[in-house]
């Protein structure tokens, strides 16, 4: 939520002030940022170069996180519109840190808009299997499977996703769009 976000951001920035040289605040700063611009809750002129100078000096401080490259990866993808640099971030994230959902669940969306479908799906799948109690990441499984036009793989994700988290308005909204494609307009409303 955006009220988590800006809790985040508050308790990453006092890390960064108690120890203004732990690398991993900055990664959390910056991946705070990011997915505020890319969820509306900020306005990406001004949210996407925060994140990208909170991730450049984590790297600084740290070159082996896997969620500052993610967060750089992000940026480059959704705002500098850098594609061999995002997807060189994104994968030296994964590298890093195979387990980090975070790095996986970046490089599924990425991989979703350069239209690469299926190995979204897989991505995203990895970062659900890594962290199967964030509800995002239910999401995002069902969402690249709606791009991937596997309307009923991603039906089938999205209920299961609502009978998790039934508060998650937004797996209603991919739900319906599914529907929808599927000329289900009685279930889409």
């Amino acid at each position: 939520t955006e009220e988590g976000f800006k809790k985040g951001i508050e308790y990453f920035q006092q890390a960064i002030d108690l120890d203004p040289t732990y690398a991993p605040a900055y990664a959390g700063l910056a991946g705070c940022y990011s997915f505020m611009a890319g969820w509306g809750l900020r306005p990406p002129k001004e949210a996407f170069p925060l994140a990208k100078a909170a991730a450049r000096k984590a790297l600084e401080l740290d070159q082996t996180l896997a969620e500052a490259h993610a967060a750089l990866g992000a940026v480059k993808f959704q705002f500098d519109w850098d594609w061999s640099g995002a997807e060189q971030e994104l994968k030296r994230g994964i590298e890093l840190s195979p387990s980090s959902s975070v790095a996986h669940l970046a490089y599924s969306a990425f991989l979703a808009a350069m239209g690469r479908s299926n190995e979204s799906v897989a991505e995203a799948r990895r970062a659900l299997e890594l962290d199967p109690l964030t509800p995002t990441l239910s999401l995002q499984v069902g969402w690249t499977l709606y791009y991937a036009r596997r309307h009923d793989e991603a039906i089938s994700q999205l209920r299961k996703t609502l009978e998790l988290y039934p508060n998650l308005a937004y797996a209603n909204v991919e739900l319906g769009w599914n529907y929808a494609e599927k000329r289900m307009y009685p279930e889409a409303v």
